[in-house]
């Protein structure tokens, strides 16, 4: 079934996550997410972000920018699977980056032009997981992130890590306490071990990473460069480099 309208708990939730439902387009990186996908775009788009978070270099933003953007890309629409069993469409058309919901960072929200769900139940699951995977990473994220290597040169396994520190903490620490926890697991499982090609990849990106989360190992694999940013050039206590 097709829905069109969120209910008042849905829209909680989803603003809970950085989802907007006011267009506020004032900063000069509040932009639409089809526009990243020109190279020309992106490449100045970096380098507002440079300014903005003081990267000393475009790799540094490159990496800055994943995380603040896979997180409003990633969580809304994994609430609504795991929580309200509705998939989204999530189409890069749709999206719309806005202003910073924060005056001290630069923490963007993302914008729905025109939200249409779908429900899901036990005989459609596996296939509106599917098709929600291919429109989230196949489709969006991965061939952004071969844009963001290619023009910065941030490795694509750190976009793809810092894609999912913010899924691992969703589904170990937020959800659990949203939905049922076995809903919760079995979808986190899912998540990490669904074949590549839903991620436009040979082998499931996340795999490694939840591997280590199952065996509690809290050192990332690789490094995020945030500390780059800091005055005090402080590394992370997950950082590998440490």
């Amino acid at each position: 079934m097709i829905l069109t309208k969120l209910s008042a708990e849905e829209i909680s939730a989803l603003e809970s996550t950085r989802m907007s439902f006011q267009l506020n387009q004032t900063h000069p990186l509040s932009c639409k997410s089809e526009e990243l996908f020109d190279d020309h775009f992106l490449l100045s788009y970096l380098e507002g972000v440079k300014k903005e978070v003081q990267a000393p270099d475009l790799l540094v933003a490159a990496s800055i920018f994943s995380k603040r953007y896979s997180l409003v890309v990633t969580l809304p629409a994994l609430m609504m699977m795991t929580v309200y069993n509705k998939r989204m469409s999530w189409k890069t058309e749709d999206l719309v980056l806005t202003d910073s919901l924060s005056k001290e960072w630069w923490l963007p929200g993302i914008f729905h032009q025109h939200i249409v769900s779908y429900e899901i139940n036990n005989e459609n699951r596996l296939k509106q997981q599917e098709n929600l995977f291919a429109e989230l990473f196949a489709h969006h994220l991965s061939p952004l992130w071969v844009k963001l290597n290619k023009l910065s040169g941030a490795p694509v396994p750190t976009l793809w890590e810092n894609t999912f520190s913010y899924i691992k903490w969703f589904y170990e620490t937020v959800l659990p306490e949203k939905a049922d926890p076995l809903r919760v697991e079995k979808d986190y499982e899912w998540l990490s071990n669904a074949e590549g090609h839903l991620y436009a990849s040979r082998k499931n990106p996340f795999h490694p990473f939840w591997l280590d989360a199952k065996r509690h190992k809290e050192m990332r694999r690789t490094c995020c460069f945030a500390y780059k940013c800091s005055s005090d050039k402080i590394m992370c206590n997950s950082c590998p480099k440490k």
